[in-house]
Protein backbone atom coordinates (compact mmCIF):
# COMPACT_ATOMS: atom_id res chain seq x y z
CA UNK A 1 0.00 0.00 0.00
CA UNK A 2 2.54 2.52 1.39
CA UNK A 3 4.65 1.04 -1.91
CA UNK A 4 1.84 2.41 -4.53
CA UNK A 5 2.00 5.11 -2.98
CA UNK A 6 5.14 6.51 -3.43
CA UNK A 7 4.92 5.52 -6.62
CA UNK A 8 2.45 7.60 -7.46
CA UNK A 9 4.15 10.74 -5.88
CA UNK A 10 6.97 9.70 -8.13
CA UNK A 11 5.37 9.54 -11.32
CA UNK A 12 3.66 12.57 -10.46
CA UNK A 13 6.64 14.45 -9.44
CA UNK A 14 8.37 13.35 -13.18
CA UNK A 15 5.20 14.47 -14.99
CA UNK A 16 6.05 18.23 -13.24
CA UNK A 17 9.66 17.90 -13.94
CA UNK A 18 8.61 17.05 -17.74
CA UNK A 19 6.35 20.30 -17.86
CA UNK A 20 9.17 22.26 -16.07
CA UNK A 21 11.35 21.48 -18.99
CA UNK A 22 8.97 21.87 -21.60
CA UNK A 23 8.80 25.68 -20.39
CA UNK A 24 12.13 26.03 -20.33
CA UNK A 25 12.47 24.80 -23.62
CA UNK A 26 9.73 27.17 -24.74
CA UNK A 27 11.17 29.99 -22.74
CA UNK A 28 14.91 29.46 -24.54
CA UNK A 29 12.36 29.26 -28.15
CA UNK A 30 11.02 32.46 -27.19
CA UNK A 31 14.58 34.23 -26.10
CA UNK A 32 15.56 33.38 -29.45
CA UNK A 33 12.97 34.61 -31.29
CA UNK A 34 12.97 38.06 -29.29
CA UNK A 35 17.00 38.03 -30.28
CA UNK A 36 16.63 37.61 -33.84
CA UNK A 37 13.92 39.97 -33.95
CA UNK A 38 16.36 42.80 -31.61
CA UNK A 39 18.97 41.78 -34.38
CA UNK A 40 16.24 42.53 -36.94
CA UNK A 41 15.41 46.25 -35.63
CA UNK A 42 18.62 46.83 -35.09
CA UNK A 43 19.50 46.10 -38.43
CA UNK A 44 16.85 48.10 -39.55
CA UNK A 45 17.75 51.05 -37.87
CA UNK A 46 21.54 50.89 -39.16
CA UNK A 47 20.18 50.34 -42.79
CA UNK A 48 17.92 53.57 -42.10
CA UNK A 49 20.50 55.83 -41.88
CA UNK A 50 23.48 54.60 -44.00
CA UNK A 51 24.08 51.44 -45.86
CA UNK A 52 27.25 50.10 -44.23
CA UNK A 53 27.90 49.32 -41.40
CA UNK A 54 30.90 50.66 -38.75
CA UNK A 55 33.61 48.29 -36.78
CA UNK A 56 31.10 49.27 -33.37
CA UNK A 57 27.78 48.14 -34.98
CA UNK A 58 29.73 45.22 -36.59
CA UNK A 59 31.20 44.38 -32.94
CA UNK A 60 27.58 44.83 -31.76
CA UNK A 61 26.01 42.50 -34.11
CA UNK A 62 28.16 40.01 -33.68
CA UNK A 63 27.78 40.22 -29.71
CA UNK A 64 23.97 39.79 -30.13
CA UNK A 65 24.58 37.05 -32.85
CA UNK A 66 26.98 34.99 -30.55
CA UNK A 67 24.55 35.29 -27.73
CA UNK A 68 21.54 33.98 -29.69
CA UNK A 69 24.12 30.70 -30.96
CA UNK A 70 24.42 30.46 -26.90
CA UNK A 71 21.20 30.52 -26.73
CA UNK A 72 20.11 27.90 -29.25
CA UNK A 73 23.07 25.59 -27.42
CA UNK A 74 21.45 25.86 -24.07
CA UNK A 75 18.30 24.89 -25.76
CA UNK A 76 19.89 22.04 -27.45
CA UNK A 77 21.47 20.98 -23.24
CA UNK A 78 17.43 20.90 -22.56
CA UNK A 79 16.56 19.00 -24.72
CA UNK A 80 18.91 16.62 -24.93
CA UNK A 81 18.27 16.71 -21.06
CA UNK A 82 15.02 16.32 -21.56
CA UNK A 83 15.09 13.35 -23.62
CA UNK A 84 17.44 11.49 -20.88
CA UNK A 85 20.51 11.89 -23.61
CA UNK A 86 23.90 12.66 -22.61
CA UNK A 87 24.51 16.24 -22.13
CA UNK A 88 28.17 16.68 -21.87
CA UNK A 89 28.82 16.46 -25.55
CA UNK A 90 26.02 19.74 -25.85
CA UNK A 91 27.42 21.30 -22.99
CA UNK A 92 31.03 20.86 -23.90
CA UNK A 93 29.93 22.41 -27.46
CA UNK A 94 27.83 25.05 -25.65
CA UNK A 95 31.23 25.97 -24.03
CA UNK A 96 32.57 26.47 -27.25
CA UNK A 97 30.32 28.89 -27.92
CA UNK A 98 31.12 31.24 -25.02
CA UNK A 99 34.38 31.10 -25.37
CA UNK A 100 34.37 31.64 -29.50
CA UNK A 101 32.19 34.69 -28.53
CA UNK A 102 34.90 36.10 -25.77
CA UNK A 103 37.63 35.15 -28.38
CA UNK A 104 35.62 37.37 -31.27
CA UNK A 105 34.32 40.17 -28.96
CA UNK A 106 37.94 40.39 -27.04
CA UNK A 107 39.24 44.45 -26.68
CA UNK A 108 43.14 44.58 -26.52
CA UNK A 109 42.64 48.14 -26.08
CA UNK A 110 40.86 47.45 -22.53
CA UNK A 111 41.39 44.13 -21.45
CA UNK A 112 45.06 43.81 -22.52
CA UNK A 113 47.49 40.56 -22.86
CA UNK A 114 46.68 39.33 -19.18
CA UNK A 115 42.70 38.96 -20.17
CA UNK A 116 43.92 37.24 -23.64
CA UNK A 117 45.97 34.40 -21.57
CA UNK A 118 43.35 33.94 -19.39
CA UNK A 119 41.40 33.23 -22.31
CA UNK A 120 43.73 31.02 -23.54
CA UNK A 121 44.20 29.24 -20.52
CA UNK A 122 40.39 28.68 -20.08
CA UNK A 123 40.65 26.38 -23.56
CA UNK A 124 42.67 24.32 -22.46
CA UNK A 125 40.72 22.28 -20.11
CA UNK A 126 37.72 22.74 -22.58
CA UNK A 127 39.79 21.34 -25.68
CA UNK A 128 41.23 18.22 -23.55
CA UNK A 129 37.52 17.46 -22.11
CA UNK A 130 36.11 17.65 -25.86
CA UNK A 131 39.25 15.32 -26.73
CA UNK A 132 38.72 12.89 -24.36
CA UNK A 133 34.77 12.49 -25.09
CA UNK A 134 35.30 12.59 -28.79
CA UNK A 135 37.96 9.38 -27.61
CA UNK A 136 35.77 8.03 -25.74
CA UNK A 137 32.97 7.90 -28.14
CA UNK A 138 35.60 6.74 -30.79
CA UNK A 139 36.61 3.90 -28.56
CA UNK A 140 33.22 2.41 -27.81
CA UNK A 141 32.93 2.39 -31.56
Amino acid sequence: MQEKFYNKVIEKTKTIVRIMELLVACLLILMILLGLSYLVVKLTEYFGTHFYLTSFEIHSMLDVVLAIFIVIELFRITIAYADEREVLPTVLEAVFVVVARKVVLYEFKTEKLVGAIALALLLIPVVLAYFLLWKREHKEH
